[in-house]
């Protein structure tokens, strides 16, 4: 199954006055596919931090519900899980998300590997998991995703069948023990 794990963070994009004109607002930039990419991310972290199962789910592509077993099935699996991870004592702390380093465009989709360190309370203490999100958009505007647990090129192409062989989905990295 697909798991979103995730985390909402903070910024304060308030104009500021401009250095040249004074009493003038400066607009802010507009932000990048890899900033809108990244902010999207953020976004459904914050469902998932507040136990939106329902908006945890509408951050995954439909494509990737269809193949898992459709939105009910998720449902379930989030229920289940998250009630698990209580029953053991674990709780997700906090996640840290990068922008991703690069989006590939191929067929209808862009593609993006959003970098992510999520941390993990438990009884004993702490575990820090690096991971990353399998970011998906039509437009570079709105974006989807997929947790890189338990990804495998050949599900990622039967989902995708234009997938760029360029990206290389990262390999999985053993958990740490933190302080």
């Amino acid at each position: 199954m697909a798991f979103i794990v995730l985390v909402a963070c903070g910024g304060d994009a308030r104009p500021t006055s401009s250095p040249h004109t004074e009493g003038s607002v400066a607009r802010p930039a507009a932000p990048t596919r890899e900033e809108r990419c990244r902010d999207a991310a953020r976004a459904c972290g914050a469902a998932l931090i507040a136990g939106d199962n329902d908006k945890i789910i509408d951050c995954m592509p439909a494509e990737a519900l269809a193949f898992v077993g459709g939105r009910d099935k998720v449902m379930a699996e989030l229920a289940s899980g998250m009630a698990g991870m209580a029953k053991e004592g674990w709780a997700i702390e906090h996640a840290d998300l990068d922008s991703p380093k690069e989006i590939v465009a191929a067929g209808a989709h862009l593609f993006a590997i959003v970098p992510q360190k999520v941390t993990l309370k438990n009884p004993t203490g702490h575990v820090a998991q690096r991971g990353y999100l399998l970011g998906v958009s039509s437009d570079g505007t709105s974006w989807k995703f997929i947790d890189g647990v338990g990804l495998t090129p050949a599900n990622v192409k039967a989902m995708y069948p234009d997938f760029p062989a360029s990206i290389v989905l990262p390999e999985r990295v053993k958990p740490e023990v933190v302080p």
